[in-house]
C-alpha cells in the first residue's frame, strides 16, 4: 500500500521545498520407501542476501495506455501541448529533498502522440529549472518561472526563483526572449488560452524557504497587444504546488499548499470578464502537487490518489473518470483530443526514484483499458515463482528456470530473489528464498508476507526426485529476512489459502510423493487446514474436509466466502463443479460455473465483480491459454464475458488486485524477459 501523505507542516515544507500458479507435477514416480517426516523437516539452507543497489531496467517496451516512458523521470517540471505533440520542460532527477544543480533538468523533451516512438530532444534551457511552468503560445513553447540551485550536490541548499519568460519557436528551434515576470517566481503553474498566458500561484526564494515571498497576483500576459505586458490581478489567497488551467471565460487555480504551510483542496475560479474571484467544490483526493489540464470548458485532474477527475465551472461535485496505473503528484497532464497523458511525478514522500510509466487514457470512464510494460528479467526464472506485493514493488524469489512443463530436475529449481519496482521501472537483487523452490504459495502479513509449501527437492540427498515440500515461512519486508515459522503436516501444493483477520485457512491442493508407486504418489488433499492470523500457530486439522479433489483452481475471498472455480482432480481431469466456502459458516455452497473449466486461472474481486483471468481450458488439440476474461456476478449468480481479451501469453500468469485494477505479472516468455500490465475491466470504478 501506499504510504501516508506526512501532515507535518513543517516537513511537507522541507520535504517538499520545491514541488515536490500452479503447475502439473510430474507423471513419473520411484518405488523406494516414503521419507520420513524428520527427513522432510531437514534445515533450509542459509540465506544469502547483500542489500544491493537500486538498478534502472535498460530496455522497456510500453504497449496499450502505456507510451515511451520519459528517458529521465522528473518532477516539479512543465508541460505544454501544441496539436498531437507534448512538450516537457526541466524539472528535477535528483535525490529528494536534497536538491542540487545537478539534479536539475535543461532538456526540452517531445513526445509525438500520434507516433509510436520515443521521445525527442528538442532543446534545452538556459539552465536547470524546476518548479517552472509550460504553455503553448501560438507556434511556440514558452518556459516561464521557475528556480534554480546554486549549490552543488552536498553543499548547502541555495534555491533561487527566477522571471526569465522565453519561448521556443518549433519550426527552427530557436528561442525567443519575451518580457520578464514582474518578479522571480517558482513553484507555480500557467495556462493559455486565444493568445493569454496566465500565471499563478508561487512562492519567491532567494536562499531557503524561510525567507520565500509568496505570490498575490495572477499574472495575464495579452500577446495580442502590440507591446505586451505583464497585468497582475490580485488574489484572495497565498497558494504554491496548484494546478492551473483556463477556459473561454474562467481561470481555475486548483490544490496546493497555502502560505500557513497545508496541504489544501480548495477550487478558486477567475471570472475574465469581471475579474472577481469565487470558489467551486473542494478537490476530493489529494490535492498537493496536483495536476489539471483542460477539455474545452471542463477542468481534467489528478492526485496523488490516481484517480483522474473532471469538473465544470457551476457544477457541484467533481467526477471520477478512471483510475491511473500509478498514483502520483508533482506530475503533469495534458489533454491530446479525447485522451489526457499523465507525465513524471512521484508516488509519495519517499526516495525510491520518480514515477517513469507515461500513461495516455481515453477520457471516458466506461470501457476496457490495458497496458503493459515490457522488461528485461533480471532473473533466471522463467515461472512459478513466489510472489509478495508492497505498494508499487513486487518480491519475486524462487521458481523455475525452464518453459517445459515437466522440468523438474534440480538444476531447474531457483531460489534468487528480485525486487520490482514498477513505478520507477528499476529492480534490485532481494534476498534468496532459503531453499531452491517453485510453486509456493503466498501470502501478505503485517510484517511482510508468507509463503507456503511449494516443490522441490528434498534436503536428503539420497532422495532424488522433486517432491512436495512442508515449509511455512515468513519474510519480513523491512528487514528482507526469511524464517522459518513452522511446518505443514505434510508436502502440499497447487492449492488455495484464505487469509482473514483471526484465521488462514488452506484448501485443497496435492502431496506428491514420488516415493509411491504409480498414481499413489498424487495424493490429493481433502483435509482443511487453519491456523491463527499471522501463524501465531502451526497449521492444524480443522475437522473439515473440501468436497473433492481440487488443485491448482482459481479462488478468492469476497463477502465472507470463498469462491473456488476450475481446478485439476485425480487422473489429471478437470474438475466441472464450482463452489463456495462460507468462512463464518464453514460450509460449502454450490455455484454456477463459467462456460469452460480452467486450469490455473486467477479470480480477482473488483468492485462487487470476480473476474477470471488466465488459465488453461481442454480442447480437442489438448490444454490451451485462454485469453478471455469471465465476469461473474455475486449478486445475480451470472457469469458472462468481458469483450476484451489479453493480448499476451496468460501461460503461468500471475494477477491481483492492483488499486481498483488489476495487475498481472508474467515472466513465462522465451525472450527473457518480464511482463507487467494493468487492466481495468471498465465496467464501474
Amino acid at each position: 500500500m501506499k504510504k501516508n501523505l506526512i501532515t507535518s507542516s513543517g516537513a511537507l515544507i522541507a520535504g517538499a521545498l520545491i514541488g515536490c500458479s500452479a503447475t502439473q507435477p510430474p507423471t513419473t514416480a520411484t518405488t523406494t520407501d516414503a521419507p520420513k517426516k524428520e527427513e522432510e523437516a531437514l534445515p533450509l539452507a542459509p540465506q544469502e542476501h547483500r542489500a544491493t543497489a537500486a538498478e534502472n531496467f535498460k530496455t522497456i517496451e510500453a504497449h496499450g495506455q502505456f507510451v515511451a516512458p520519459l528517458p529521465t523521470a522528473v518532477t516539479s517540471f512543465g508541460i505544454a501541448s501544441h496539436g498531437p505533440a507534448v512538450y516537457v520542460l526541466g524539472g528535477y532527477h535528483g535525490v529528494p529533498h536534497a536538491y542540487s544543480r545537478e539534479g536539475q533538468s535543461q532538456t526540452v523533451w517531445k513526445l509525438d502522440t500520434s507516433k509510436e516512438e520515443p521521445w525527442e530532444k528538442v532543446g534545452e534551457l538556459t539552465t536547470g529549472l524546476q518548479g517552472l511552468a509550460a504553455v503553448a503560445l501560438d507556434s511556440q513553447i514558452c518556459q516561464v518561472g521557475g528556480v534554480h540551485a546554486h549549490n552543488q550536490a552536498g553543499e548547502k541548499m541555495d534555491m533561487r526563483s527566477v522571471s526569465t519568460f522565453r519561448c521556443l519557436e518549433l519550426e527552427t528551434g530557436t528561442w525567443h526572449e519575451r518580457p520578464d515576470l514582474p518578479q522571480a517566481r517558482s513553484s507555480i503553474d500557467a495556462a493559455s488560452y486565444d493568445g493569454k498566458v496566465y500565471v499563478a500561484g508561487g512562492w519567491s526564494l532567494n536562499g531557503t524557504p524561510g525567507a520565500a515571498k509568496w505570490a498575490e497576483s495572477v499574472l495575464v500576459f495579452d500577446s495580442h497587444e502590440s507591446q505586451p505586458q505583464w497585468q497582475e490581478i490580485p488574489t484572495p489567497f497565498q497558494v504554491r504546488a496548484a494546478g492551473v488551467v483556463a477556459t473561454a471565460s474562467h481561470l481555475v487555480v486548483a490544490g496546493g499548499m497555502t502560505s500557513e504551510g497545508r496541504p489544501t483542496g480548495a477550487v478558486h475560479i477567475l471570472d475574465l470578464a469581471s475579474q472577481e474571484w469565487s470558489t467551486g467544490p473542494d478537490f476530493p483526493g489529494d490535492a498537493f502537487g496536483l495536476a489539471l489540464a483542460a477539455q474545452g470548458d471542463s477542468v481534467i485532474a489528478s492526485g496523488r490518489d490516481g484517480m483522474i477527475r473532471r469538473w465544470s465551472v457551476g457544477q457541484e461535485k467533481w467526477q471520477e473518470i478512471r483510475p491511473l496505473a500509478f498514483g502520483r503528484f508533482f506530475h503533469q497532464l495534458a489533454v491530446v483530443e479525447d485522451k489526457v497523458l499523465a507525465v513524471g511525478g512521484i508516488g509519495g514522500m519517499h526516495t525510491r526514484g520518480r514515477t517513469k510509466p507515461v500513461e495516455l487514457l481515453p477520457l471516458t470512464s466506461k470501457g476496457t483499458t490495458f497496458g503493459e510494460l515490457v522488461v528485461e528479467n533480471p532473473s533466471d526464472a522463467k515461472n512459478r515463482q513466489g510472489f509478495i506485493w508492497r505498494g508499487e514493488e513486487a518480491y519475486v524469489f524462487g521458481g523455475n528456470n525452464s518453459l517445459g512443463q515437466h522440468d523438474f530436475a534440480a538444476e531447474n529449481f531457483e531460489k534468487a530473489g528480485f525486487i520490482y519496482d514498477f513505478a520507477t521501472l528499476k529492480f534490485r537483487r532481494g534476498p534468496d528464498y532459503p531453499a531452491k523452490r517453485q510453486s509456493m504459495v503466498t501470502g501478505s502479513t503485517k510484517s511482510g508476507g508468507i509463503a507456503l509449501g511449494g516443490f522441490g527437492m528434498s534436503a536428503d540427498p539420497a532422495l532424488t526426485q522433486a517432491m512436495t515440500q512442508t515449509d511455512v515461512m515468513a519474510y519480513d519486508w523491512d528487514d528482507e529476512k526469511w524464517e522459518r515459522q513452522s511446518e505443514l503436516p505434510l508436502g502440499r501444493t497447487q492449492f488455495g489459502l484464505v487469509q482473514t483477520e483471526d484465521e488462514d485457512w488452506i484448501l485443497g491442493g496435492l502431496n506428491y510423493n514420488p516415493a509411491k508407486p504409480g498414481m499413489k504418489a498424487f495424493d490429493h488433499r481433502l483435509d482443511i487446514l487453519n491456523a491463527p492470523g499471522q501463524l501465531e500457530t502451526p497449521f492444524k486439522g480443522s475437522g473439515l474436509n473440501l468436497p473433492g479433489p481440487r488443485r491448482a483452481y482459481a479462488a478468492t475471498l469476497y463477502d465472507g466466502k470463498y469462491y473456488i472455480v476450475g481446478g485439476m482432480k485425480e487422473g489429471f481431469a478437470l474438475v466441472e463443479n464450482c463452489l463456495t466456502f462460507d468462512i463464518a459458516e464453514k460450509k460449502f455452497a454450490d455455484l454456477p460455473c463459467p462456460n469452460e473449466s480452467r486450469l490455473s486461472g486467477e479470480l480477482i474481486a473488483l468492485n462487487d465483480k470476480l473476474y477470471l483471468i488466465g488459465g488453461s481450458v481442454r480442447t480437442e488439440n489438448g490444454m490451451e491459454e485462454n485469453r478471455k476474461i469471465a465476469v461473474f456476478d455475486p449478486s445475480s449468480k451470472t457469469w458472462s464475458e468481458l469483450d476484451f481479451e489479453i493480448p499476451m501469453s496468460v501461460r503461468h500468469l500471475r494477477a491481483f488486485r492492483f488499486g481498483s485494477q488489476i495487475a498481472l505479472f508474467s515472466t513465462h516468455r522465451d525472450d527473457g524477459k518480464l511482463s507487467f500490465s494493468i487492466l481495468n475491466p471498465g465496467e464501474s470504478i
